[in-house]
């Protein structure tokens, strides 16, 4: 303890040596106070008067523990603004729990106890290391604002007064050092934050008398001098009714101004803590109308919570840390000149007017609140911004966070794509598509992997700057995603426009313009050299073509053919297709076909139907309007013209692009939908697998036994059925009629009752009656000559047209229509006919001119039908029917009912003719006769 004083008395003796306008002589130490020792007015001292009043109990102690007493005592010419016992503890309700008025109140210690001999309580060493040293630090920082380094009058002239305080404010304690201090720990060390100068404090003087004490610019507020000036001998003590509050940082000012709450509401808290951090700042700040000075744009960005760097970069546009003239200091305006100037932190001049009369001003701006004292510097409020023109540029990130577009934005930041907005954005324009937060789900977009989320984000970006008036309805624009799948080309993305003419009316695009789905919220932003459109929802890329026919249930045929030919990898790895998917439709027009190539027999032509329906390279619909021939994945060709597609094989038909498709895009082209199957040249598929197909193998058996197979696998020839039809119709046959066709090749149509169907009919007698067997056969059986050369043959001949019906079916449905089958030679009812019913939608057939038991034709229901695609041949295939055709069989009287008949009456006609002729001849000898008499004669 001895060195410890023998140290502190020579750090003292040299403090008062250096400033011997700063403290009296050294003759004065601290003595214990007690009530004995009263104040004098040659003798006393500050303490001294404070130690005799009463009303200072409560300040002595917090003197005692800040260890102030030998600073008071030697301070020489001294005001101390000394707060009373009720103001410590008005102040100690108000005070935060931290304050060190507070924690020393409150930690018990009493009078008489001497400085080192604490062991109780907060201030034990042991205990709390050097936290006390902290608390008393603050502490006397506070009681320092409360000391002037001169001497007031008693009698202080009205009006407002300034005055310097012997408080250095420091924004932080230096680190440890085994160098001794400068000057004794307990009195006032000049540097701190202000550059060198002490914080400054007001006082104001009312036409009554009144005096405050630390009032505002405006002189409002602070404490009431509330005790007559007491002069002692190395000062004067003014009693006040509060505890003076120290200025805070600039920060802490800004927050709780009514002006600033702009400000307050756009920057964070670690923008916050930066603008705490810095030291003797000037600062020009603008009232909170101010801002509506900026573009909306702007003031989003700057109140999104993501703007800290550029209101930072605002308020260094505002503030200068070199003083007036660039002198150094802090530029209160009692440092201001006529005119002066400010260099800012963001390194452009700030210049300062002040008039003769009225406020100054700062280059456009009026200081409307001058010297608002903080402990890092001075804040001035004035009335405009002050920002070169085209300081804030914000870049397109910027324009985004502030079109509430953060999430957008992170995951840009996560996926390393930021070189699309930042300021450089690549060295080009964009067309941005971005998704706000409050349609921006993190369920809709994929977070599986880095590669999927940068595909969804590549997808949102176009090369260029697309105006609203540069889209038009059905454009496919390339993105920034570019797909393996396409050879590293750009992935498309379909626009829609709402407008009339599918162009733009509103030259903002807002509830007009869509893209991939997802509709334009709001106008077009321009940010920078690029453009924002707001969507309602998140763009998803492509997925494969199994994916983007998935849901559409009038696909499901073809994803079923797909799979039962098991090329769903092949369709989803082949790149730069376009996949021509038929229609569910279109798959059950072919009725029978479509049966036998979904059966497992028929898988290798099911990969080749599927295989030809893509082609490959990638034709959107604009390139579909160009007519041309394109290579499948089968190996043969498609020609397109006009909207018809046609394939390689089947029986020559085209198939149509679906009315109203449009281009659905996947990761490896297009999709287009077709009415139509293409049925390629590889694909042969006879009568034999459609009787399989459409259950008649009971039919087929028959046809085999009846030396007619030939019909089932195209092989089948005219020589050989009419071999039979010599030996019974003569002349009646109807290529006898056509002898020049003979040659050529026929197609055949078999009439293929459901194994079901035979349930009524007697097999047996068809197995053993060769007689019967024919007729039944041949009757099933509908034989077909190619199309003429010609204008085409009207419905109901055996010419196979394919013009103006369906050329799905085996023979063209039209009602009425009747048709020769192999047993129209022998029988004068071997035709059959077919009737149409519920609108066209059913079809059924029978033997034309039979009627059954109740006299009407008897007919079978058109159950399905089928067509073969072996090329070469006329028009062939089967038509399924629910049940036989009977060949009509002439009984006795109808073979002989006729003869009898005329021979009868004949007969009876020739003995009608004779009886006549005796009639007569006995009528003629019956009558009287007269002789002449003898005589007359010779008269």
């Amino acid at each position: 303890m001895l060195v410890c004083n023998i140290l502190a008395s020579l750090l003292l003796s040299r403090l008062v040596s250096q400033h011997p306008n700063l403290f009296a002589s050294a003759a004065h130490i601290q003595a214990p106070l007690g009530n004995g020792n009263r104040p004098s007015t040659q003798s006393s001292t500050l303490i001294d008067a404070l130690n005799a009043d009463p009303d200072y109990t409560s300040l002595i102690q917090l003197i005692q523990r800040a260890r102030l007493v030998p600073t008071l005592n030697k301070l020489n010419g001294s005001t101390f603004f000394a707060p009373t016992n009720d103001a410590i503890n008005r102040y100690r309700e108000r005070a935060p729990p931290e304050s060190p008025w507070v924690r020393l109140l409150d930690s018990g210690f009493g009078l008489g106890l001497e400085d080192g001999n604490e062991s109780h309580g907060l201030w034990d060493d042991r205990k709390k290391g050097r936290e006390h040293d902290n608390v008393r630090e603050a502490l006397r920082q506070h009681l320092f604002y409360h000391l002037l380094n001169y001497t007031l009058p008693v009698d202080p002239t009205p009006g407002l007064s300034v005055h310097k305080t012997l408080l250095y404010p420091a924004l932080g304690r230096e680190p440890p050092s085994h160098e001794p201090p400068p000057s004794p720990p307990w009195m006032p060390v000049p540097g701190g934050s202000l550059d060198g100068e002490p914080q400054r404090l007001r006082t104001s003087v009312a036409d009554n008398g009144a005096v405050l004490v630390g009032v505002d610019s405006e002189g409002k507020g602070g404490a009431l001098v509330i005790k007559t000036f007491q002069e002692v001998g190395n000062g004067v003590v003014v009693g006040v009714d509060n505890v003076l509050d120290m200025p805070p940082d600039l920060a802490t000012v800004i927050w709780a101004h009514s002006k600033l709450q702009r400000f307050v509401g756009m920057i964070t808290e670690k923008g916050r803590k930066r603008l705490a951090g810095e030291e003797h700042l000037t600062m020009f700040f603008p009232v909170d109308e101010a801002w509506d000075e900026l573009d909306p744009l702007e003031k989003m960005y700057l109140e999104s919570g993501f703007a800290d760097e550029e209101l930072l970069r605002l308020v260094g546009m505002h503030t200068s840390e070199s003083g007036p003239d660039a002198k150094g200091g802090v530029g209160w305006s009692d440092t201001w000149g006529k005119e002066s100037a400010f260099d800012t932190l963001d390194n452009h001049t700030l210049s300062l007017t002040v008039p003769s009369e009225g406020k100054a001003q700062v280059d456009n701006a009026t200081v409307e609140i001058a010297d608002i004292y903080a402990s890092n510097g001075v804040l001035h409020i004035v009335s405009s911004l002050l920002i070169p023109p085209g300081a804030l540029k914000l870049n397109a990130e910027k324009y985004l966070l502030a079109l509430n577009a953060t999430s957008f934005v992170s995951l840009l930041r996560a996926a390393n794509l930021t070189h699309y907005i930042d300021d450089a954005h690549d060295g080009a324009p964009w067309t941005i598509l971005a998704p706000p937060d409050d349609v921006f789900s993190f369920a809709t977009h994929p977070t599986r992997n880095d590669t999927e989320l940068e595909r969804v984000l590549r997808y949102h970006f176009i090369p260029g700057r697309l105006t609203p008036e540069d889209l038009k309805d059905g454009m496919l624009l390339g993105t920034e995603l570019r797909e393996p799948g396409l050879k590293g080309g750009r992935q498309r993305l379909a626009v829609t426009v709402s407008g009339s003419g599918g162009k733009v009316t509103d030259a903002s695009g807002n509830g007009e313009v869509g893209f991939g789905g997802a509709m334009v919220i709001g106008s077009a932003v321009d940010a920078d050299e690029s453009i924002i459109y707001l969507l309602s929802k998140v763009l998803e890329p492509p997925p494969d073509m199994l994916e983007a026919m998935l849901p559409s249930s009038r696909l499901s045929t073809f994803l079923a053919a797909v799979f039962a030919s098991t090329l769903e990898q092949t369709l989803r790895n082949t790149p730069s297709s376009t996949v021509l998917v038929p229609r569910n439709a279109a798959f059950e027009s072919l009725g029978l076909l479509t049966t036998h190539l979904l059966s497992p027999s028929a898988r290798r032509d099911l990969e080749r139907v599927v295989k030809h329906h893509v082609i490959k390279s990638v034709l959107y619909n604009a390139e579909l309007g160009v007519d041309g021939t394109h290579a499948t994945l089968e190996g043969s060709d498609v020609r397109i013209e006009g909207g018809k597609v046609t394939p390689s094989g089947g029986w020559g038909g085209v198939a149509r692009l679906a009315a109203g498709d449009g281009d659905e895009l996947t990761r490896t082209g297009v999709v287009h939908e077709l009415e139509g199957v293409l049925i390629p040249r590889s694909v042969k598929v006879d009568v034999e697998a459609l009787v399989v197909a459409a259950k008649g193998s009971t039919m087929a058996g028959l046809v085999r036994r009846a030396g007619l197979g030939g019909a089932l696998n195209g092989t089948l020839t005219l020589d050989e059925v009419e071999q039979w039809d010599e030996r019974t119709a003569g002349e009646r046959s109807w290529w006898r009629r056509n002898r020049e066709k003979k040659e050529q090749v026929v197609g055949w149509t078999l009439l293929c009752p459901t194994d079901e169907a035979f349930k009524s009919v007697n097999i047996t007698r068809l197995h053993e009656d060769d007689w019967a067997l024919q007729r039944f056969v041949r009757q099933h059986i509908v034989p077909t000559l190619p199309p003429p050369s010609a204008a085409g043959s009207s419905p109901g001949s055996n010419a196979a047209p394919d013009t103006n019906t369906n050329t799905n079916t085996p023979l063209p449905f039209v009602d009425e229509a009747t048709y020769s089958t192999l047993l129209s030679p022998t029988s004068a009812h071997g035709d059959i006919i077919f009737r149409t019913t519920d609108h066209g939608q059913t079809f059924l057939l029978g033997i034309k001119g039979v009627n059954g038991p109740g006299g009407e034709t008897e007919y079978a229901k058109v159950l399905s039908y089928g067509r073969t695609t072996v090329p070469g041949t006329p028009r062939s295939g089967v038509v399924q029917i629910d049940r036989v055709l009977r060949p009509w069989e002439e009984g006795w009287w109808t073979r002989w009912g006729a003869p009898l008949t005329g021979g009868g009456a004949g007969v009876i006609l020739i003995g009608l003719f004779f009886w006549g002729v005796v009639w007569l001849w006995n009528r003629g000898s019956g009558e009287a006769t007269y002789e002449p008499l003898e005589g007359e004669e010779d008269q």
